[in-house]
C-alpha cells in the first residue's frame, strides 16, 4: 500500500458524529522529512490531502525557532486549514536521541516553550 492510498483510506475510515469526523486525521512530519520541503510546502501538502492536524516533531521541520518565522508558518497553517503541534527530540540526557550541543534539558525546553 501506497502512503497516499493509507492517508486516503484513513480519511474515509474516521467516525462520523454530528457530520463532523469525532477524530482528526492527522500527521507527523518526520514522516516526510526525506522530501526536504519547507514548512509551508509540508504545510500545503498535508492541506492537500485534507489532514486537519500536523506535529512537527522536531525543530529542524519547522525550519527555525525565530519569532517572525514562528508567526509566518502558523499564518500560513490558518491559511490552509491545518491545525499544528510542535515537538522536540529526547530531552533525557541518557537518551541516544539526546543532543547535548543543544543545551541542557532544561534549556532545550526553555526555548520550545
Amino acid at each position: 500500500m501506497r502512503r497516499r492510498e493509507f492517508i486516503a483510506g484513513a480519511a474515509a475510515l474516521a467516525p462520523l458524529e454530528g457530520g463532523k469526523a469525532a477524530v482528526k486525521f492527522g500527521v507527523d512530519l518526520f514522516s516526510l522529512r526525506s522530501q526536504g520541503w519547507t514548512p509551508f510546502q509540508l504545510l500545503d501538502y498535508c492541506a492537500q490531502w485534507k489532514v486537519k492536524l500536523v506535529h512537527f516533531s522536531e525543530i529542524r521541520f519547522l525550519g527555525g525557532l525565530e519569532e517572525s518565522h514562528l508567526k509566518r508558518v502558523r499564518e500560513h497553517a490558518d491559511r490552509v486549514g491545518v491545525e499544528m503541534e510542535v515537538g522536540m527530540r529526547s530531552i533525557c540526557p541518557s537518551s541516544k536521541a539526546f543532543d547535548p550541543s543543544q543545551g541542557t534539558a532544561e534549556e532545550q525546553i526553555a526555548r520550545m516553550i
